[in-house]
């Protein structure tokens, strides 16, 4: 890959086209060449783009430079002031405003708008609004129970942020593990922004150029990898508190699921089933059985998932410890062994998983456990991997050791999180069996090892509508599998509020109940059967709609798209959809606008452009438009857009359909016509044969075909126009079918 480079005022300038809708910039302070850089974040580039430079005609300082000759994508670089403009289509979209300039809080890049005011999304895990412009924050992993509005450091830090305008959408990734920053045109006008990190030497980002924020985000995913694609079952409802103390809570658990019939998929298994907080032990006095009470677990139709901290109890004896340090895996500082308290008495120390031996050893610790102790698959839960230490600031004197070389603790244990998923998703792999992990922290890239949950949240009304914006922050910042506690881990949940937590998460990537063991129980039966009705509607509606999800995971995982998203990115030419916080689509496809207020019957939601069928009852709205409706407990509106086609199923006692059919739903559109790909898996395995059904649909007829037949849950397919059944078609004699419908 060619890279141009120019030395001058004390600094080297390195700009790259790692595709050609994306330009890298690096500047160093000193004329010493780049050092070598392995990224964390960003995967091995298959392209070689080749750059073409050329002189600018009218100012001779001025470097025309692009991948194409003809490319959209280009800059311009002034040699002797350093400023960079950012053309695409040759229009100019951003430029910076001063040279890249250093200070004693790190390295800085200021850019502006030359017309209008941006928008500014992204950023990952963030607290408050979904568009962030008037706005600046810190990113700094960091352990924070109930967090409020705008709070600073929380557990994920992911580098990336949209801009829209009417006009035009670009995207920066700032590649930098240090604490970074962001000003969002805060302490300036609204066309201007600046963003760096606490790096002293160099800074080094990713501009990415494109029509729209689907295309941005594609883009970013090119840089940094496509998703994980999680089981099946963790699209079902998923069930957690700290703790379930023992196997009889466990075993009345699954007893209550039965009884109330409430679909369930996942249980979690909190600390408390260790022995004395010790990880990859379990409390035999608790657990005295757990080989057969996973085993009963699974009988039943659930599947077991297990929290896995980082930190190991430091104790003369413990098998990990000691091991530990007989392969000096633990990280170090100028007394020896770093050591921080967490939740075992005593001492707590840390593996330095950017070592290839650590996560290595890390996967190993998760394979004896699994094969020799549980003796059944398990899926994985990493918290605590800020990392929390328990210490007031972190080390000065810790290090990282990274290919040869040291990282310092302070500058570089955001991406911690990230080195670990990947160490567990090792583990996965080795198991041949398709897992769930679900971590807390995280940095760019975490998205091709794991999900993400937005952490101890609180379980009013304020925490529920921020919660929205933070899940659609995260997702469209590259992590598509995301969740949250639902109903709030901390405080006491209303029956209200606990109706109106399950609407707003019932199409979620993730959906897990979750609850501290200082407050009430939080199950969907907890707060009465008037309650429960309605929650246990929400969530037989997400298992209907299941193979939807599943189908749309898929698709992030093979091409980049997200499972859900604000308003705005499907329709960023409509400047209504900038703002819009309690609403989100479920694919291109789905509206979901639930209430986040307590008290008020009503619901003042906007519509896109388009066609909009009301779930409930089937009405259509014209979109491009307000509409105020009644909301009572008992409703949250949802609606498809005309012009869909979405899979659903029949539901059961968890991910496995109630019968073997497949339901196709079409709403025609108008005028034109849809191509849907249906995907459809064992659901469990790495090593799967797929169902693949394409669907084409028009205004009056269907065509259906099969492109390949393997591994599915489904026997045979049932189309609907509406409610009117039109055809049912057997998947193994599926092979081209085609019928009108008028």
């Amino acid at each position: 890959m060619k890279e141009y480079l120019c030395k001058n005022h004390s600094k080297i300038t390195g700009i790259t086209f790692p595709d050609i809708n994306i330009v890298r910039i690096r500047v160093r302070n000193g004329y010493d060449q780049f050092t070598q850089k392995d990224s964390v974040a960003v995967v091995e580039q298959d392209k070689k783009i080749e750059i073409f430079i050329n002189q600018s005609n009218d100012v001779p300082e001025e470097l025309v430079i692009s991948p194409e000759k003809n490319s959209d994508s280009s800059i311009i670089y002034n040699k002797e002031s350093e400023l960079i403009t950012f053309f695409y289509k040759r229009r100019c979209i951003a430029k910076t405003i001063s040279p890249i300039y250093s200070n004693n809080k790190g390295t800085y890049v200021d850019f502006e708008n030359p017309g209008e005011e941006y928008n500014f999304y992204g950023l990952g895990e963030k607290a408050g609004r979904l568009e962030k412009t008037g706005e600046d924050w810190v990113l700094k992993n960091n352990e924070t129970y109930s967090y409020s509005e705008k709070c600073d450091s929380l557990y994920a830090s992911i580098p990336f942020f949209i801009v829209v305008t009417k006009n035009d959408t670009f995207g920066i990734f700032l590649d930098q593990i240090q604490h970074s920053f962001f000003d969002f045109g805060k302490s300036k006008n609204h066309n201007k922004f600046t963003f760096g990190s606490e790096s002293h030497h160099e800074i080094d980002f990713y501009f990415i150029f494109g029509n729209n924020p689907n295309e941005i985000v594609k883009s970013y995913f090119k840089l940094t990898g496509y998703s994980y694609f999680p089981p099946r079952r963790a699209f079902g409802h998923h069930q957690c508190r700290w703790s379930y103390k023992n196997e009889k809570q466990i075993r009345k658990l699954i007893c209550n699921f039965k009884k109330h019939n409430v679909p369930c998929d996942m249980i979690y298994f909190d600390i408390d089933y260790m022995d004395k907080f010790k990880i990859f032990t379990v409390n035999e006095k608790a657990f005295p059985d757990i080989h057969n009470l996973l085993k009963d677990i699974k009988n039943e139709g659930y599947h077991p998932t297990f929290i896995v901290d980082p930190g190991v109890k430091e104790e003369a004896g413990y098998r990990v410890y000691e091991d530990g340090m007989k392969n000096n895996i633990f990280l170090k500082d100028s007394n020896g062994i770093w050591k921080g308290k967490v939740w075992a008495e005593g001492k707590t120390v840390f593996p330095d998983f950017y070592k290839n031996e650590t996560r290595q050893w890390w996967a190993n610790l998760h394979k004896n456990f699994v094969t020799k102790k549980l003796r059944t698959h398990v899926d994985i839960w990493n918290d605590m991997n800020e990392i929390a230490h328990g210490l007031k600031e972190n080390p000065d004197d810790v290090f990282f050791e990274y290919n040869d070389r040291s990282l310092p603790y302070k500058e570089f244990h955001n991406a911690y999180a990230l080195m670990e998923a990947k160490a567990t998703n090792d583990y996965a792999k080795d198991s041949g069996k398709r897992t769930f992990i679900l971590s807390r922290a995280g940095f760019s890239g975490i998205q091709r090892y794991a999900g993400i949950w937005t952490g101890d949240n609180w379980s009013n009304y304020s925490h529920l509508k921020m919660t929205i914006s933070m899940m659609l922050n995260l997702s469209l910042s590259g992590i598509p599998i995301v969740g949250c506690d639902g109903l709030g881990y901390g405080g006491f949940c209303t029956p209200g509020a606990a109706i109106r937590w399950t609407q707003a998460m019932c199409l979620l990537p993730i959906m897990r109940f979750h609850s501290a063991k200082w407050f009430p129980p939080k199950e969907p039966w907890s707060f009465g059967k008037v309650v429960l009705k309605h929650i246990k509607k929400y969530i037989k509606l997400r298992y209907k709609f299941l193979p939807h999800l599943y189908n749309l995971a898929h698709k992030s995982h093979t091409k980049g798209e997200l499972i859900i998203k604000p308003i705005f990115f499907d329709y960023p030419e409509d400047e209504n959809t900038y703002n819009l916080d309690n609403q989100y689509l479920v694919g291109d496809s789905i509206l979901v606008a639930p209430v986040v207020t307590p008290l008020l019957p009503w619901k003042k939601l906007y519509l896109p452009e388009g066609k909009w069928i009301r779930l409930e009852d089937g009405k259509e709205f014209t979109g491009r438009k307000w509409v105020r409706m009644l909301v009572p407990y008992s409703k949250c509106p949802i609606f498809i857009k005309k012009g869909s086609v979405i899979a659903t199923q029949d539901v059961g006692t968890n991910h496995e359909p109630l019968n073997k059919t497949l339901f196709i739903n079409v709403y025609p559109p108008e005028k034109g016509e849809i191509l849907y790909e249906f995907y459809d898996d064992d659901g469990v395995n790495y090593n799967t044969k797929p169902t693949i059904i394409n669907i084409k649909v028009d205004d009056r007829k269907i065509l259906i075909k099969s492109i390949s037949r393997g591994d599915s849950h489904y026997e045979s397919i049932v189309v609907r126009v509406g409610d009117i059944e039109i055809k049912k078609i057997f998947l193994e004699e599926l092979a081209f079918d085609e019928f009108s419908f008028v």
